[in-house]
């Protein structure tokens, strides 16, 4: 790549979309979402994924930023109708979600840990109209009623079964 001071060298890193600090990344994503730009949040959501997941020796702070970029990557993927897409970032965050837990609560944080399980029903209401919106009803009730596991009382939860 050349830019107009010249070529660049090996030792000079791009960082796209300002990349170096993924909690301000995550939060322009966000604010992008709630101004519609829906198709450059989506392309910021995957570079930030793609680039937490090559760490592959994260701390505790990036996996949690990781989660995040996940979470929101898979919520803008459903709004712009990419289910497949979607349901695939899904599968990723839940096992990144789980490896966060367990590293919470090998650190001694069982609160923490608690909180970050708790998103289990959330993720599984997501992946549930993610699976609607492909046409694939089975996969959708299994994701409901893994939600309804976790939280009883959870009205979306309880009716989008009635959907398919």
């Amino acid at each position: 790549m050349v830019l107009a001071e010249g070529p660049l060298s090996e030792s000079e890193e791009i960082h796209l979309f300002g990349m170096d600090d993924p909690t301000k990344v995550v939060e322009q994503i966000r604010r992008y979402v709630g101004d519609g730009r829906l198709e450059i949040a989506e392309v910021m959501a995957e570079e930030l994924c793609a680039m937490l997941l090559s760490d592959k020796k994260r701390d505790l702070t990036r996996q949690r930023l990781l989660v995040e970029a996940l979470r929101d990557h898979a919520s803008i993927l459903e709004i712009r109708g990419k289910w497949k897409q979607s349901i695939r970032a899904g599968k990723q965050r839940d096992s990144e979600r789980k490896r966060l837990a367990n590293t919470l609560s090998r650190a001694g944080d069982t609160e923490g840990a608690a909180v970050v399980k708790s998103l289990h029903s959330s993720d599984s209401i997501q992946t549930g109209r993610s699976h609607l919106g492909n046409g694939k009803f089975g996969p959708a009730l299994s994701s409901f009623k893994a939600a309804r596991r976790g939280a009883k009382y959870n009205l979306e939860a309880s009716l989008r079964p009635l959907e398919a």
